[in-house]
């Protein structure tokens, strides 16, 4: 992962096409993959740069999870889409400033 902000938006865009109600299931299957590639990619970085944030890897799983629910590849809970929409974004936003206040103490002490 070379370019955090660049990966945020990705996921962020990768939940809001998750919220879609018409998309055909390749559709689902491209979105589902490419976030399963970015949240191996987020806790590699996460374990490697992070010092292994328990809570930060708990917060890329939920989206992870999240978003495959949404999109029919994981169990919903009895959950509908939206609610799985909503607790992505939720976990998201934790995410986001986790990360940040990671890249902002490194590049304090000089490590990026």
């Amino acid at each position: 992962m070379n370019d955090l902000e660049l990966t945020l938006a990705n996921i962020d865009r990768i939940i809001k096409e998750a919220g879609r109600h018409d998309l055909s299931f390749a559709e689902k299957a491209g979105l589902y993959a490419a976030m399963d590639v970015i949240a191996r990619d987020v806790d590699k970085h996460i374990t490697e740069d992070c010092g292994g944030d328990s809570y930060a890897r708990e917060k890329i799983s939920k989206v992870h999870w999240h978003v495959g629910a949404a999109l029919g590849f994981d169990v919903t809970n009895g959950n509908p889409t939206d609610q799985h929409i909503v607790g992505a974004l939720g976990q998201q936003v934790t995410l986001r400033g986790l990360l940040r206040d990671q890249k902002a103490r490194r590049e304090k002490q000089g490590e990026e």
